[in-house]
């Protein structure tokens, strides 16, 4: 696996995370910090800690 590409192309998505999710979601609700807030939550539980999600080898 190229990891340098799967870092990249994540930092890319994550700074356009929330516009993206905004723009995806705005049909049901235009506020979607809700939404943001309880993916994050559920993230949490399934992954403790985070540093465990993209291991660079």
């Amino acid at each position: 696996m190229d990891y340098e590409r799967v870092r990249t192309q994540f930092d890319n998505l994550a700074e356009t995370y929330s516009k993206v999710t905004s723009n995806q979601h705005a049909f049901f609700d235009s506020n979607t910090r809700y939404l943001q807030a309880y993916k994050v939550a559920v993230a949490k539980q399934l992954v403790p800690d985070p540093a465990t999600v993209l291991l660079i080898r």
